[in-house]
């Protein structure tokens, strides 16, 4: 890039500032590879959707996609795309899990958090609408399955709109997927990129044995962790290329209602065993309690110090619920098929 457009561009005031070098570690590239991924997923939606048909009845959503399984090319794009979203859910749960242990959460990025917090919600909501336009039985199931949520906490979420105005349920559905949520996710990345740029990487202040200090740490250019981002990025698509060749995106049956004959995807299989053990009714009060206690994070622990020694009761409570999460995870995995809707 020629150093007029560069300027022009106001690139130097965009990537010309110090970062710690730490954040060129491979752990702070977990964020910034969600954007090389989301970018791809971007490409591959907008491709795919010129191939969709946004109908219920046959031939509708579902013998569409099976044409698209008839031209390889295309047969790829929607494997890559399937998996990348299960790549960038996988990810961002990493990513959250290293925020928090490096106490990133805290004073003044607190916004920055929920902004995050946000994105995970946002990204479980984004791949399960795209579960659901598949309408393969999978898919047909997991939509009984939140249409019955939905009612217990008085159609609170956005299901029950397309009815009211007599619209089918699977065109909102497939409008939430690719307007509402791209546009809400744009807003709040938004946000969250603008805070990291003007409140800087965060550095946990780890202290020495002496206990006399705190270590800072080398600075490096930002643009540095711009290419080490994008390589990791692109090194993660490559391996979505990879198994997109190798393992084809799923598709079930086409859909029969009022059956169950599948499981819930690997992002949701740790609701399944509470689902079976308590009841579809407690399904909206898990979710919401797993939600508060993430957005409580900082409200609850206020203390300066992010060093992870030294926040000993929240990092434990880490380990426990995501004990809790794959426990839950293995148990559902094991859990036979029974009929809940």
């Amino acid at each position: 890039m020629s150093g007029s457009v560069k300027s022009r561009l106001g690139w130097n005031k965009l990537v010309a500032y110090a970062i710690p070098r730490h954040a060129n570690n491979i752990t702070y590239l977990l964020g910034g590879s969600v954007l090389v991924l989301g970018v791809l997923q971007g490409i591959t939606g907008i491709i795919l959707q010129q191939f969709y048909h946004v109908h219920v009845e046959a031939p509708g959503a579902y013998e569409s996609i099976l044409d698209i399984l008839t031209v390889t090319a295309l047969a790829f794009v929607r494997s890559f795309h399937y998996w990348g979203a299960q790549v960038i859910l996988a990810v961002i749960m990493l990513h959250l899990v290293r925020v928090f242990i490096g106490g990133a959460y805290k004073k003044p990025r607190e916004i920055q958090w929920l902004a995050g917090v946000s994105l995970l919600v946002l990204a479980y909501t984004w791949t399960f609408t795209g579960t659901v336009i598949k309408w393969d039985q999978e898919a047909v199931e997991a939509l009984a399955h939140n249409t019955e949520v939905a009612e217990g906490i008085a159609a609170l979420g956005y299901l029950s709109l397309p009815q009211l105005a007599h619209v089918p349920i699977l065109t909102g559905l497939y409008s939430a997927h690719v307007t509402l949520t791209p546009a809400v996710v744009l807003v709040v990345l938004g946000l969250h990129l603008l805070l990291i740029r003007t409140l800087g990487i965060s550095s946990p202040k780890i202290r020495s044995k002496d206990e006399s200090g705190i270590s800072q740490g080398e600075m490096v250019p930002f643009s540095s962790h711009l290419k080490r981002m994008l390589g990791f990025g692109l090194l993660l698509a490559l391996v979505v290329g990879i198994i997109s060749l190798l393992v084809p995106a799923p598709l079930g049956m086409r859909g029969i209602e009022g059956v169950e004959i599948s499981k819930p995807p690997w992002y949701l299989l740790w609701i399944f065993p509470l689902e079976d053990a308590f009841g579809i009714g407690v399904v909206p009060y898990v979710i919401g309690i797993f939600v508060l206690l993430l957005v409580a994070v900082p409200f609850i622990d206020r203390k300066d110090d992010t060093d992870p020694r030294r926040r000993p009761l929240m990092i434990a409570g880490l380990f426990i619920i995501l004990g809790i999460f794959i426990s839950l995870m293995v148990i559902g995995a094991l859990t036979p098929i029974v009929q809940h809707i």
